[in-house]
């Protein structure tokens, strides 16, 4: 099921931090946990958002989420209106 942007946003809200896209900014849920991205398992930050709140994200754009400089390296939609962002620690 597809939740509203509403519902998505009231949950990111209650339980997300802020990410500084240098020009706007998203509340997400950032982690750092194992991923697997072409069948390689690894750690590596992400962080989950409204898949509308990131369509204009790109891969290789710089991210700030709580003082840490990150580059968005892949950028995972899931189909239900949620996007995970795969991230690397500048």
């Amino acid at each position: 099921m597809v939740e509203s942007l509403e519902d998505l946003q009231t949950y990111f809200t209650d339980f997300g931090v802020a990410a500084d896209f240098g020009g706007f900014s998203v509340t997400g849920i950032y982690e750092h946990g194992y991923i697997e991205v072409l069948g390689v398992a690894s750690f590596s930050p992400t962080f989950t958002a409204p898949s509308q709140s990131l369509s204009t994200v790109t891969v290789n754009q710089t991210v700030t989420i709580e003082a840490q400089l990150h580059t968005v390296v892949d950028i995972q939609p899931d189909g239900t209106g949620v996007t995970l962002l795969i991230l690397s620690t500048n």
